[in-house]
């Protein structure tokens, strides 16, 4: 079966298709129709939630509203229905979002809407064309970091200087003994925590690997017993742990913003996302502040052939300048990767800004070991990939 002939098979015909039968690169073409497909279900389903939820056809089995119908129904959450109820209505309401759904992807569109709330619903109407148009080359994680910043500037301040929600932590001991761990933190309290958490696994992951047990315990295990030798060291119980290598939060911010009083000014949490000018500047007030420049002699960025390991400024303007890594589809976070030359060192590459990538262990391996290849693209803006044969790998989103 042909890779070309997916896109013309129906729902039904798609079900049926088994696995066994494909070609490895036929599966991945069967798993994409698989999405489009589904893309196409939910939209239709969004239109249905609308006109059900205004017909008010719950009402004749008793229920009180289209979610607690359909989620007393549904294979869904009652959240996960009122969403679905909430953004049909929106759909129904915008036009132009509800065509994208066909070009864009259901879920592109409804990651858009989830950040409209009734303080820039006004804002949504005015900037409905143009956040769509910004967001059609994105990927999904993409429009959601757009869409926080395009909040932060509508509704900088909402009717009120509003308070951000305090952290919450839960903590409880099941049946079998074992503890139970969750909570909802506040974006600056969550980066400090994850920060210490990350530096501490990092910690832990490199003492297993010098290791010649050859013991490799899981990320999120590494992250637990971080956790506990952080509370650990907190109470003095424990004066072996490490505390040479101190966890960084990088908050970016125009000078200008920080020290006036730009109406405009947005900051960002490398990492986690925006955050208001005034909780940057607070943040600044009770903070050692390493800043990542591309001008000026606070820091030198570009070593030349002088070093061959990156500086810790390297790497944060690394982490600034790409968001994490390069190899294209990656997803690892910037603190799981390592900095490439993309010019051997060896072969008279340099150690500077201009010829370093970040990658992930996995893509710093296929790029050494597996031939595999990343370059810089001619107008500087991003990196290329290309497999061991030269061609390139692409991510092509949703498209009608």
């Amino acid at each position: 079966m042909c890779s070309n002939h997916f896109g013309k098979l129906t729902v039904d015909d798609l079900l049926k298709v088994d696995a066994a039968n494909l070609a490895d690169s036929e599966v991945g073409e069967w798993l994409l129709a698989l999405d489009r497909a589904r893309s196409a279900l939910e939209a239709v389903q969004l239109r249905a939630a609308a006109a059900f939820d205004a017909r008010v056809a719950y009402a004749a089995d008793g229920a009180p509203s289209a979610p607690s119908w359909l989620a007393a129904r549904a294979d869904v959450s009652r959240s996960q229905a009122a969403a679905l109820v909430r953004h049909g209505r929106m759909l129904r309401s915008h036009p132009l979002s509800d065509d994208a759904c066909a070009t864009l992807g259901t879920t592109k569109v409804r990651t858009v809407l989830r950040f409209v709330n009734p303080r820039v619903t006004e804002a949504f109407d005015r900037d409905e064309a143009m956040l769509l148009e910004v967001v059609a080359p994105l990927s999904v994680d993409q429009t959601a970091t757009v869409m926080r910043h395009w909040v932060c500037r509508v509704d900088a301040d909402g009717a009120e200087p509003r308070v951000a929600e305090p952290s919450e932590v839960r903590l409880r001991q099941g049946f079998g003994g074992r503890w139970h761990l969750d909570g909802d933190l506040e974006v600056t309290d969550g980066a400090q925590l994850h920060a210490a958490l990350a530096s501490h696994a990092e910690r832990l992951y490199r003492r297993e690997a010098a290791s010649a047990d050859g013991v490799q315990s899981t990320a999120a295990q590494r992250m637990g017993r971080a956790l506990v030798d952080l509370v650990a060291r907190a109470a003095g119980l424990d004066a072996s742990v490490d505390t040479r290598t101190p966890p960084v939060v990088s908050v970016i911010i125009d000078l200008d913003a920080l020290t006036g009083h730009d109406p405009d000014a947005e900051a960002d949490i490398v990492g986690a996302g925006p955050i208001a000018v005034e909780t940057a500047r607070r943040l600044a007030c009770d903070s050692r502040i390493g800043r990542v420049i591309c001008r000026g002699r606070s820091e030198i960025l570009d070593l030349g052939r002088l070093e061959r390991t990156v500086t810790p400024a390297q790497r944060r303007a690394l982490v600034i300048r790409d968001q994490g890594r390069v190899f294209t589809g990656c997803t690892a976070p910037p603190g799981w990767c390592e900095a490439h030359h993309l010019k051997p060192w060896d072969h008279g590459g340099h150690t500077n800004l201009d010829q370093l990538g970040l990658l992930c262990s996995h893509h710093h391996h296929l790029v050494h070991e597996g031939r595999y290849r990343i370059q810089r693209n001619p107008d500087r803006q991003g990196f290329g990939c290309y497999r061991p044969d030269g061609t390139p790998i692409t991510i092509t989103r949703l498209a009608a």
